[in-house]
């Protein structure tokens, strides 16, 4: 594996870029690894990445432990990554909505009629 990190800190330091020297041995787990287990590997290592195979050896894909404090606490930004902001009002009126933003968030912000339950439409309706 080769981490983008080392080859840089190194291209630093020695003018041009060593990716044969920057690359470290894989670490493996199985599939079966529980998530604790997983993290005091993490620590023990000091490798925070790990391949992930099934029974038979087969790669099945690539676990971090920024995908682990991810499950466990929600969205984590690493340094210099911007804020996303899901709703922006532009300035000739128009809303600029992500659309990954929950419905709940978006009735919060906007009154729209299509958010009202049925009862409430028909109140408003009737009155």
């Amino acid at each position: 594996m080769v981490s983008v990190k080392n080859v840089l800190s190194r291209m630093a330091e020695k003018g041009s870029p060593d990716i044969q020297g920057a690359v470290t041995k894989p670490f493996f787990v199985s599939e079966t690894i529980s998530v604790l287990k997983l993290l005091e590997s993490f620590k023990e290592t000091g490798i925070h990445s790990a391949l992930v195979t099934d029974k038979y050896g087969s790669i099945q894909g690539l676990v971090t432990l920024h995908d682990i404090l991810e499950a466990i606490v929600g969205d984590v930004r690493t340094a210099g990554e911007p804020v996303e902001i899901p709703i922006v009002v532009r300035e000739e009126g128009l809303w600029l909505i992500d659309g990954s933003t929950p419905v709940e968030d978006i009735k919060e912000i906007l009154t729209v009629e299509a958010f009202q339950g049925e009862e409430e439409r028909q109140h408003h309706t009737i009155a």
